[in-house]
C-alpha cells in the first residue's frame, strides 16, 4: 500500500516535509500529488516566519498613532554549527505578508483537497 510509505510526523514543519516527499515526482503520490506541489511550495517561502513566531524571541517598537515595528531574532543549532535569523517588519509589511500568506494558504487549502478527493476516489 502506497499509504503505509508515508510516515507524518508530530511536528508542522516535519509534516510539510513528509508531504513535499510523498508527492514529489518520485514520491508515492507523485500523479496525484502534481497540482499540490507548487502550492505547496509557494506556501513554504514562509516556513522561516512561522519557525520565528513559534522558536524566536520578538522586540516590538511603538511609534506614533499606529506604526509599530516588530523584530524576530532567533539561533537554530545544528550538529556543526549554529545559524542566526533575524526579521523585521513594521505594520505595512506585516499587513501585506499576511495577505499573501492568507492568499497561498488558501491556494494549498483547495490543492489538499482536491488530492484528497483523487486519493479517497482511488481506493
Amino acid at each position: 500500500d502506497r499509504g503505509s510509505k508515508v510516515s507524518l510526523q508530530r511536528l508542522a514543519g516535519q509534516r510539510f516535509k513528509a508531504l513535499e516527499k510523498a508527492i514529489a515526482a518520485d514520491g508515492p503520490f507523485a500523479v496525484e500529488g502534481e497540482l499540490c506541489r507548487t502550492p505547496l511550495a509557494a506556501f513554504r517561502e514562509h516556513d522561516t516566519l512561522r519557525t520565528c513566531l513559534c522558536h524566536g524571541t520578538a522586540k516590538v517598537f511603538l511609534g506614533r498613532g499606529s506604526d509599530w515595528l516588530v523584530t524576530f531574532k532567533m539561533i537554530t543549532l545544528g550538529s556543526r554549527e549554529s545559524e542566526r535569523t533575524s526579521k523585521a517588519f513594521d505594520r505595512q509589511e506585516a499587513e501585506e505578508l499576511l495577505g499573501d500568506l492568507k492568499k497561498r494558504r488558501k491556494q494549498l487549502e483547495s490543492a489538499l483537497r482536491q488530492l484528497r478527493e483523487t486519493i479517497g476516489q482511488g481506493t
